[in-house]
This record gives structure tokens, C-alpha cells and sequence, in this order.
């Protein structure tokens, strides 16, 4: 049983599981979308809810033997706190309640509950640090898997992925397109670390813990294979497009301002602000992660280079028509 499965992650370990025939249910908030119906055509069961309501998920959930907990409110600066608690934290107490008989419960947390503002590599032994709702949210969350499974005997663990990209995401839409037409400059020094991690090479470490008996208690950071710059990441997106990065580079701060005012007006009307601070910060903030843990006790390894993963993101964006 997948949650989440109408979403990027969710979406791409629904069908992974369904192409290697697993018998698959997901909770859906709606079974009327494209990704709905595809799932229904290869088989899969569908209940339709919210992972605040627990009659659904306990609906959803029963009988399943592997549940993966990919569902959550992500960054959306047009919800209010109290919604990542009641999604990220009660929806997984909902969700966990309902899961006692599972064999594995997978949850799918983020790197972010260890900070990740250093330009030191960090494992999964770095002090938790979170610097949002969303990753405080997801860290409670987290918590919570552990004292239920204490408690109940429930085997668990627990994937906190680097930033996740791949065919179907469009969170670095305006980045490869601004690249692309040699319209969006440097922000920053360029010298911040940036760790991506393919979804396709997240999708396995995630079948990995559903059946490494290692894995079991266990957390566990997963990256793509190196980290680099992000004036490469700029260069890379550039040599695929077959232009130059614009020579001039800008500082952040001026974003970081505008950040501020546009979410000081958008949030108190209910709307998602086009620019917020924390799309400033993806400039300025280190994410460098040590995935020797993963390797050595799931064997996990990304079949995917950097270079790879940013051609097929690329590739993808072109086809859907976003970058002319």
C-alpha cells in the first residue's frame, strides 16, 4: 500500500510496484485524475481519502503486508503550520494506527531533519537540526514511527532522501528553463553544494528497506552519486541546451527580500506566493550527504550519474515543451 501515490515520489513507486506485479492499494484524495485511472488500467485498488481521516486510511491500510508512507504536505507557503502537523504528523499516527499488522512500514522523511547548512558531509550520526515547519513536521514524524514500533513491534525504517528530481517533477522547471534561454544568471558565488538523487534511484532504496532484514530500525540517507557545485549544475543544463552561462552573476540578498514581502502579502490571503525565501535559500544552502550507511547495509547504489540524471530531467522538460 502506497500513500502519496497521486504525487511525484508516490506516483513513481506505485508504478514500479505495479511492473513488478505487486498487488498494490493507494489512497487517493481523488480517483478521477489521469494517474488514477492509469493505476486502476494495471490493477491496482484505490480508496479514495485523506490521511487525516482515519476511517480511510484504516480502510487503506488493512491487511496490507508492506506499507510505504510517502503522503505529506510539502513546502506550500500558503498553509498555515497547523496543516503540516495535521497531515505529516496526525496523518501518520492515523496511518500507523491502522498498520499493525503489517511485516514493513517504510516512511519517507527528508534530509532536512539534520539542517544541512555545513559544507561537511553529513550522515545520518549529524545532530537533527530542522529549520522549517516541514522539516520539523517530518522529524515528529518520524519520532513517532520509532515509539509505535517500540511499542507494537512494528518493523520499520526510514528513507531521508537528498533534493529529488526526475521526469515528472517541475520543481526545477524555472531553472532549467531560465538556464536554457540564457535568462537566468548565477544567483549567489555559484560554489554551494548541491546533492541531487534521481526518483528512479529513490523508488529502489525504498524496495531495498522493504527487504534488507539490515534495514530494520534503521534511517538512512539516500543521494545520488556525488555532489557538485551549482555553477555546475548551471553549466551542465547549459552544454545540454548548447549555450553559455550568462558571465554575470547577481547576490542573493535582493531575493531574499523579495522573498520576504511576496509571502508578507500572498499568506495572509490564502495564496501561494510565486517567490519565498526558501527558493532564495536553494542558492545559498550546502546539501551534501554521505550515503555509506546505505550502501553498506542496504546495497544500495544509484544507477544514475549526475550528468545522467540531469539529461533525462532535461530530455523531459523538452518533450513536455517547458523550456522553448
Amino acid at each position: 500500500m502506497v500513500t502519496g501515490a497521486s504525487g511525484f515520489v508516490g506516483g513513481h513507486l506505485a508504478n514500479r510496484l505495479l511492473s513488478l506485479g505487486a498487488e498494490l492499494r493507494v489512497l487517493l484524495r481523488d480517483d478521477k485524475t489521469a494517474s488514477a485511472q492509469k493505476f486502476k488500467a494495471m490493477g491496482a485498488s484505490i480508496v479514495v481519502g485523506d490521511l487525516r481521516d482515519k476511517i480511510k486510511v484504516k480502510e487503506a491500510a488493512c491487511e496490507q503486508e508492506y506499507i510505504f508512507h510517502i503522503g505529506a504536505i510539502f513546502r506550500e507557503a500558503k498553509f498555515p503550520d497547523s496543516v503540516y502537523y495535521e497531515v505529516n504528523v496526525e496523518g501518520t499516527r492515523n496511518l500507523l494506527e491502522s498498520s499493525k499488522a503489517c511485516q514493513r512500514f517504510i516512511y519517507c522523511s527528508t534530509n532536512g531533519v539534520h539542517g544541512g547548512k555545513s559544507d561537511q558531509m553529513v550522515d545520518e550520526t549529524a545532530p537533527f537540526n530542522p529549520t522549517d515547519t516541514y522539516q520539523r513536521s517530518k522529524l515528529e514524524a518520524e519520532n513517532l514511527v520509532r515509539d509505535f514500533a517500540a511499542k507494537t513491534g512494528v518493523k520499520f525504517s526510514i528513507i531521508r532522501p537528498a533534493m529529488i528530481w526526475g521526469d515528472g517533477d517541475l520543481r526545477f522547471k524555472k531553472l532549467f528553463r531560465g538556464v536554457s534561454r540564457r535568462q537566468l544568471p548565477i544567483i549567489g558565488t555559484g560554489k554551494t553544494w548541491c546533492h541531487f538523487i534521481s526518483v528512479h534511484d529513490l523508488v529502489e532504496s525504498f524496495l531495498l528497506a522493504a527487504t534488507k532484514e539490515q534495514a530494520i530500525g534503521e534511517a538512512y540517507l539516500i543521494a545520488g552519486d556525488r555532489p557538485v557545485y551549482l555553477d555546475y549544475v548551471y553549466e551542465s543544463i547549459a552544454k545540454l541546451a548548447k549555450v553559455s552561462v550568462l558571465p554575470v552573476g547577481v547576490p542573493v540578498w535582493p531575493l531574499q527580500i523579495l522573498g520576504d514581502i511576496v509571502e508578507a502579502i500572498c499568506l495572509p490571503l490564502g495564496l501561494e506566493p510565486p517567490i519565498h525565501r526558501r527558493r532564495a535559500d536553494f542558492f545559498i544552502k550546502h546539501r551534501i550527504f554521505d550515503t555509506s550507511k546505505a550502501k553498506r547495509e542496504l546495497g544500495f547504489k544509484p544507477q544514475l550519474t549526475f550528468e545522467q540524471e540531469c539529461q533525462m530531467l532535461f530530455e523531459w522538460y523538452k518533450s513536455q515543451g517547458y523550456l522553448a
